[in-house]
């Protein structure tokens, strides 16, 4: 169904950061969206919460509102969203190198019932590209007249935003609302565009479990993980995932290639997410495993950190996953995977171990490299196109969506997703 006539001119309406009042009046609205049965209670101090991690404080994080340019504090905005400023690495088309460049996660896009289906989502959305992209990227001369003026640039600046390389956001809308969502009327697919999601799966059964011996086996000795362990190897990873995208630069320099960093909070916020509250609204974590990592024989995982952090050359092999508990199947979803053909027999071991401690029935990984899909696959996993939570990417710059390759496109990455 097309939006209907929107009852405001657009060319009246703007974006702004939100209010801490306008924040927590979009909560509200989106409780009923996303809150999974949580009491409202928990559901705001959760984000509260998380407001204070990493990967959300100093500004990293702003709630949007779309709303009149007269009244920018209003609690009658029309449409609202969140954005998180992140560290990512990327290479250009022809440069055998690559650099840290800020990007953009995009999330919690939502429009109150009543004000559906009038286009301001959308209208929002367009909007967002000229507040997130770097200043080489949108000529602000060229901002749609129809749309009145460009979001403030000083309000921009003293949030900290208008210098990203990309943005991202996962879609539930399917492929085509976003992508429709370009920063101009007369481009309208020029949005994000869905790239990489892929899902390779296994659902667990008293009678099936994957084929262990689809691969040689190998006596390996694994570290079991808990959060503060995966966030120091995150930390190692980082610089790991800089080296990677620059080795791919290297040998075919002629696409785009990019990856989020998982450091500073970005990584640890699939984690982050899942705490539970005490009576008092205090905080836990009552999941304890998240991860596993391969140690040499009679070494413990702290010797291995350490021994990383000293600049060894060898990779740590370590897989770390995140929790789907409140929806059915319940499943672990792989966070981050780096392995190789030896290693990742084991590491599917650990995971049907961690399904199996918490009563889920399904693994599943997001954007598996070629080589270990195939052994996946021979294991039992099957693969298929994802018909939600779609990953899509828009690149600020003179290369097109088709030159374009998300590296670790995993869901260490996700953000909430964005239903309007």
């Amino acid at each position: 169904m097309a939006d209907a006539t929107p009852t405001l001119p657009l060319c009246e309406l703007s974006l702004y950061p939100a209010t801490r009042q306008q924040t927590l009046d979009s909560r509200r609205r989106h409780f009923e969206q996303w809150g999974r049965g949580m009491p409202l209670e928990e559901y705001l101090r959760r984000d509260d919460v998380l407001d204070s991690d990493p990967h959300a404080a100093n500004g990293n994080m702003i709630t949007w509102v779309l709303v009149r340019r007269t009244e920018p504090t209003s609690l009658d905005f029309l449409s609202s969203c969140e954005t998180y400023r992140r560290t990512a690495t990327a290479s250009r088309r022809g440069s055998p190198t690559a650099e840290d460049v800020t990007a953009y996660g995009v999330a919690s896009v939502f429009t109150a019932p009543a004000n559906r289906r009038k286009g301001y989502a959308r209208h929002m959305m367009r909007l967002l590209h000229w507040v997130l992209a770097a200043p080489d990227a949108l000529d602000r001369a060229s901002f749609p007249a129809a749309w009145g003026a460009p979001p403030d640039p000083e309000v921009l600046r003293a949030a900290g935003v208008a210098n990203g390389r990309f943005s991202v956001l996962y879609s539930d809308l399917g492929r085509d609302f976003y992508h429709a969502c370009g920063p101009r009327p007369d481009a309208p697919r020029a949005g994000w565009a869905t790239l990489g999601a892929r899902e390779t799966f296994f659902v667990l059964s008293a009678e099936r479990a994957p084929r262990m011996e689809a691969a040689a086996e190998e006596e390996l000795e694994l570290a079991r993980l808990d959060k503060a362990d995966v966030e120091a190897l995150y930390a190692h990873d980082a610089r790991w995932l800089r080296a990677d995208v620059a080795r791919a630069a290297a040998v075919a320099p002629g696409r785009v290639r990019l990856a989020f960093l998982p450091d500073a909070g970005v990584g640890a916020f699939v984690m982050s997410r899942l705490m539970d509250f005490d009576m008092r609204l205090r905080p836990t974590m009552n999941l304890r495993l998240w991860g596993a990592a391969v140690v040499p024989a009679g070494q413990a995982f702290a010797d291995v950190l350490a021994a990383a952090g000293e600049g060894r050359e060898e990779e740590v092999r370590f897989v770390s996953w995140t929790y789907e508990l409140r929806t059915e199947p319940k499943t672990v979803v792989v966070a981050r995977l780096r392995a190789d053909e030896r290693t990742f027999p084991k590491m599917v071991g650990e995971l049907v171990r961690a399904a199996e401690e918490h009563g889920c029935t399904k693994i599943e990984f997001w954007s598996m490299p070629d080589n270990l899909r195939g052994l996946a696959e021979k294991m039992g996993f099957a693969t298929k196109e994802r018909t939600d939570h779609l990953s899509a990417i828009k690149w600020y710059g003179d290369e097109g969506e088709e030159e374009l390759d998300w590296l670790y496109n995993e869901k260490y990455v996700l953000l909430l997703l964005v239903p309007v």
